[in-house]
């Protein structure tokens, strides 16, 4: 099997329709959306990139990540949304990233986060990136049942409360 990388920058692209990707785009590996004017995915837009593995969406005018947004990348590993004006991320949208390594949200504008924003993640995800947003309050359970995580980034945010169980399960 061949496979591709696309690299779409710079075109000033508002958003990725539903059809964008058709199942002829099944061997692109490597998509790069950076830098474009993108302010929506549609969820279910790469439902058909199942041998998608690095997904770079920085530097875009993103702001509400969708259930169903990542539907369909089982194999993806790193995807980059820094640099976006990021502010909601609706439950549970990682949750089919069953393969996600890396996910960096660096310098965007989200005020918090709880147990459902990194839901499906647990058992996979190794690094992920949070500092520079506005995060003011981290919720109980938020990051601890990420069991492969090695390096979790959140600083610079604006934290006022971190409440007792969100890094580790207290034992009584």
């Amino acid at each position: 099997t061949q496979y591709a990388g696309l690299v779409i920058k710079n075109k000033n692209y508002a958003n990725i329709p539903v059809n964008a990707f058709d199942a002829d785009s099944n061997i692109i590996n490597f998509l790069d959306l950076s830098n474009n004017r993108l302010k929506e995915i549609e969820p279910f837009a790469f439902k058909y990139l199942v041998r998608l593995f690095y997904l770079y969406l920085k530097n875009n005018e993103l702001s509400v990540l969708k259930n169903g947004t990542f539907a369909g990348l089982i194999k993806l590993e790193l995807l980059d949304l820094q640099y976006n004006s990021i502010v909601q991320i609706e439950s549970r949208v990682f949750s089919g990233l069953i393969s996600l390594k890396s996910l960096d949200l660096y310098w965007n504008n989200l005020e918090f986060t709880d147990q459902d924003t990194l839901y499906g993640l647990e058992n996979h995800i190794e690094y992920v990136s949070l500092c520079y947003n506005k995060i003011k309050s981290i919720k109980k359970n938020t990051f601890m049942h990420l069991n492969k995580i090695t390096n979790l980034d959140i600083a610079n945010n604006k934290a006022e409360l971190i409440e007792p169980e969100a890094f580790i399960e207290q034992s009584y």
